[in-house]
């Protein structure tokens, strides 16, 4: 199966890694208490940040670790919940079914990309529509990376 971290959205691991760190800690490795001691050896879940915990994660789901990208992706989509609720609002506008969209009407979503990224910022928009499966068409995707990967060089992420 295609990793959709360690592929497309590879190069804002750290940011993402960064959203969620806090369930990482208490979750992930509260559960795992061998993996803090194999990889941080004396170093408290606590005291770890984005810059120690992206690496070590990397490295575990390059392993294949399916349900940690699953839990990982929810934690961050849960931490996003007002782009959750912003597009919910612009969609219910226009479909009353969100599930039967099978992709999102050019001038609808040129609107929620336009908007979307004034409030929330183009990697975030980005990233919640990965993660989410908006269906936006492959044009508009592509678009919004390009605006996304400006944003990160621009901020020097």
């Amino acid at each position: 199966m295609k990793s959709l971290l360690m592929e497309e959205l590879h190069p804002y691991f750290k940011r993402i890694i960064d959203a969620v760190k806090g369930d990482l800690k208490k979750e992930h490795l509260k559960k795992h208490p061998e993996l803090l001691t194999r990889y941080f050896r004396g170093i408290r879940a606590d005291k770890l940040g984005a810059n120690e915990l992206a690496p070590f994660y990397d490295l575990l789901l390059k392993s294949g670790n399916e349900n940690l990208e699953e839990f990982i992706i929810h934690r961050w989509i849960a931490h996003h919940n007002p782009i959750y609720l912003f597009f919910s609002d612009a969609l219910s506008q226009h479909y009353s079914d969100f599930a039967a969209i099978k992709e999102i009407e050019e001038p609808i979503a040129q609107k929620l990309i336009a908007d979307g990224v004034e409030r929330f910022g183009a990697i975030d928009l980005y990233l919640f529509s990965m993660m989410n499966g908006v269906v936006f068409r492959e044009a508009q995707f592509e678009e919004l990376r390009i605006l996304a990967g400006q944003t990160k060089i621009l901020s020097h992420e």
